[in-house]
Formats: C-alpha cells, structure tokens, sequence
C-alpha cells in the first residue's frame, strides 16, 4: 500500500492505494500518529483501494474517536468491495461515506 498525502490548510487527504490489511496497516498508523493537532476534518480516499481487512477498521476506528471532538473524518470514492466490508461490519452506519 502507498499513501499520498495533500493538506489543503486545515484540511489533510489521504489518498490509499492497494490494500488495507495486517501488513500494510502499521505504515498508515505511522502517518496518522504525525497528525498536525491543527488538522480538523482528515479526508480518506479510498478510489484505489482494492481491500480492507479487520485490521484497516481498527486503524480507521480509532482514526475517527481521535478526531472525535475536533475534527471530522471523511471517506470518499470507496470501491465496492470495500463498501461491501463496511456494511458488512456496520461501519457504513457510523462512518462518514461520500
């Protein structure tokens, strides 16, 4: 998986592409532990994502309770196997999915 990154002032996009799984998931945690305190809305961009395993929630999970309070996390051009994941899982219920 390789992420590209665009901060748009207070607003971050990460843009995904491959897949979301065990071994993968560490790198995007990584990047999200260097959040600047001033990023109020994170904007996942799932166009090229192809998979998401459990542990792709769990970082997605505990991105969202981060920014819980101050900021907002936007998922955006999800494919259909991972939009098949989230509903699923009911993340489609809690997440914000454009």
């Amino acid at each position: 998986m390789t992420i590209q990154k665009t901060r748009d002032q207070n607003r971050l996009t990460l843009a995904l592409y491959g897949r979301l799984d065990t071994i993968t998931t560490p790198h995007l945690e990584a990047e999200l532990k260097t959040l600047d305190a001033q990023i109020c809305e994170v904007v996942l961009d799932l166009a090229e994502l192809c998979y998401l395993s459990s542990w792709g929630l769990r970082a997605i999970a505990s991105l969202k309770k981060k920014l819980a309070g101050h900021g907002k996390l936007v998922i955006c051009h999800v494919q259909k196997p991972v939009m098949d994941v989230f509903d699923i899982t009911g993340f489609s219920d809690v997440l914000s999915i454009v």
